[in-house]
């Protein structure tokens, strides 16, 4: 490293912003390389590299600044990786590393001339809390709900130990990124993707259970003295895991957009990020306390039944973007198809990513339908 940095001193005093999109330009010409002398799957990792380690460290700043041209790069890296693994002409990939390089340029003249305002500083802060923040809450404050229906508030310290245990987890992940070792493109992507399919996973099954409740015969078994049987600790302190995945990467995420923005902040407009957090987390506090307080004046039934259409739909969503993880973390395939983009809904266009979401949704219905088929041949008999 010394010696590298002996031959390249420029690295030292180089803009952050600036030098992580040379980096992104530099693996992609090497990539480029690597592709016209016959290494494709050396292609594919530098043209993964130049991604996680090279735009997606900036990518939420370009976004407070432009955001159509970060999604034209993102885009176009897809597209750039997809050429490589379906073997496209040399010509073709090289057009398009040109483009690339081109929006790259572009993109890094913006983030060196622009430097973003009190007022934008304060708008991002607020806008990537409550857009992080809010599917954390929606699962917290659902599974809340249900405990005080139930008559389990005993199990609340379980679900507020999950969710305790991620905050914490969340401020030792940031002072070890800001302080310690920085964390790396795939592991960063990993990291959100696993935990982005396990929560979809728990969050599916316990979305089924709370629908498997909701039959007439079933419903009479479980209230007639059944919940604290099926609630047993097991269960609760499964809870309280999904509750810390849930929190732990949206904090995860958090953390790393809140370096990117206080790098392209300047002093004045720090306080109002600060402002902007603050305010978001009243927004989340008090979108937890309505669904928690309104929630709960639904009939016990009714409540069980809508509770698990709405983690059902969680499920696809924490699917989605767990698949989206993985692809810029190099670890899936990325077939792209031409389909809206709704980043809330972890709706992406590409094939992996909506055939899970899809599989999910069918498998939800078939379950739905042989719920209710066997609920009511129980209530005829």
């Amino acid at each position: 490293m010394v010696a590298w940095l002996r031959s390249h001193p420029e690295a030292l005093f180089t803009q952050q912003q600036g030098s992580t999109l040379s980096i992104a330009r530099e693996n992609l010409e090497k990539s480029l390389s690597a592709y016209k002398q016959g290494d494709h799957k050396a292609a594919h990792e530098l043209a993964v590299t130049a991604y996680l380690e090279g735009f997606e460290l900036v990518e939420g700043n370009l976004d407070n600044i432009d955001h159509a041209l970060r999604l034209q790069i993102e885009s176009g890296m897809t597209r750039f990786r997809s050429l490589i693994k379906d073997e496209a002409s040399a010509e073709k990939l090289q057009s398009q590393a040109a483009l690339l390089n081109n929006l790259l340029l572009t993109a890094e003249k913006k983030l060196s001339s622009t430097q973003l305002s009190a007022t934008a500083a304060f708008a991002s802060a607020l806008m990537i809390l409550l857009r992080e923040g809010l599917e954390a809450i929606l699962v917290i404050a659902a599974l809340a709900a249900f405990l005080v229906k139930t008559n389990r508030r005993d199990g609340l310290r379980y679900l507020y130990a999950g969710t305790g245990l991620a905050f914490l987890l969340g401020i030792v992940t940031w002072y070890v990124s800001a302080n310690v070792v920085e964390i790396g493109g795939a592991g960063r992507e990993l990291t959100e993707g696993f935990a982005a399919l396990f929560a979809a996973a728990m969050l599916f099954y316990v979305g089924f259970w709370l629908h498997s409740k909701t039959g007439a015969a079933q419903w009479k078994d479980f209230i007639q003295g059944s919940i604290r049987k099926a609630l047993s600790k097991g269960t609760l302190w499964g809870l309280s895991g999904l509750a810390f995945i849930a929190v732990y990467r949206e904090i995860f995420e958090t953390v790393l957009f809140y370096q990117a923005l206080w790098l392209q902040t300047g002093e004045e407009g720090r306080g109002m990020i600060l402002s902007g957090f603050l305010v978001a987390s009243a927004l989340l506090i008090l979108l937890a306390w309505l669904i928690l307080r309104y929630s709960t004046r639904l009939p016990l039934r009714q409540f069980f039944a809508v509770t698990s259409v709405f983690m059902f739909v969680l499920a696809v969503v924490f699917a989605g973007k767990g698949i989206a993880a993985l692809q810029e973390a190099g670890k899936l395939p990325v077939n792209v198809i031409n389909f809206p983009r709704i980043d809330l809904l972890g709706i992406y266009p590409n094939l992996e990513g909506l055939g899970v979401q899809l599989a999910l949704v069918f498998l939800a219905v078939l379950l739905l339908w042989k719920s209710n088929r066997d609920s009511n041949r129980l209530s005829r008999q």
